[in-house]
């Protein structure tokens, strides 16, 4: 070519090859099916960290405690929606500061999810349990507005039988009446627990040695009186499920044999 000399072409892809071969190199060296990182880039493999101060759960989902409890509302929950009631309105209250002063039940004679007093064992000799068969005194706080009644039940959500083992069931408590004492000290509508009987029939788990847990639940209702005598526990949300304006519970825990 007049003026100049062309480049070879050998040499133009000679420099060409050189300035290529270092990248098809460093491909070669990255592991198959894997991102590969370079101190260079932004990016880095994404490493996962436990958040501070975050329950971690024993297995799976919520902790052990609140999976009882979740169990428990989940079983009134089921019956009550079945009737036509939100799920919202089992969950918590309606009041304008619910969360503020949040509608709480708890126990003079036990912590939550700690053991329940050995004097609430049952009377069951045929099952070998002999206890005092003594019912917690329950007390709850903050009620929703427009609750005109309360109704009550104690739940065994570990018994081998479907849908629990229900120990104990009252109703028609007036809304000014926030606390049961106990067995034997309630003049308000008694319905029919597991044990075929209308009173409170203390924990007996069987004597593996495997903790079980006690759902105590209060369901603040719209309604003064809910009609019928020595109801189930099944027919007793029945009957509740339009009135229901707010719930809450407290877990307490048993087990045999019984705790040096």
């Amino acid at each position: 070519m007049a003026g100049g000399r062309r480049p070879r072409a050998g040499a133009r892809g000679e420099r060409q090859r050189q300035q290529e071969q270092p990248s098809r190199h460093r491909a070669s060296l990255r592991p198959a099916g894997r991102r590969f990182w370079h101190p260079g880039k932004a990016t880095r493999p994404r490493r996962r960290h436990r958040k501070e101060g975050r329950t971690v759960p024993e297995r799976f989902g919520a902790p052990r405690s609140a999976r009882r409890l979740l169990l428990a509302l989940g079983l009134g929950l089921a019956a009550l929606t079945a009737t036509g009631l939100s799920s919202a309105a089992i969950a918590t209250s309606h009041t304008g500061d619910a969360k503020l002063h949040p509608f709480t039940i708890n126990s003079p004679n036990f912590r939550e999810d700690r053991p329940l007093p050995v004097s609430a064992e049952a009377n069951a000799p045929a099952f070998g349990c002999n206890g005092q068969n003594q019912a917690p005194a329950l007390r709850w706080q903050n009620v929703p507005a427009g609750t005109m009644s309360f109704a009550f039940t104690m739940n065994d959500v570990d018994a081998p039988v479907a849908g629990g083992f229900h120990h104990w069931i009252v109703y028609n408590i007036p809304a000014a009446v926030h606390e049961l004492a106990g067995h034997g000290q309630n003049p308000f509508t008694e319905g029919t627990n597991s044990a075929g009987t209308t009173a409170f029939f203390g924990p007996c788990p069987p004597p593996t040695g495997q903790v079980h847990h006690y759902i105590f639940t209060v369901y603040a209702l719209s309604v003064a009186q809910v009609p019928g005598d020595h109801l189930t526990f099944e027919q007793l949300l029945q009957a509740i499920a339009p009135d229901v304006v707010g719930a809450t519970s407290t877990i307490g825990t048993f087990r045999r044999p019984l705790d040096d």
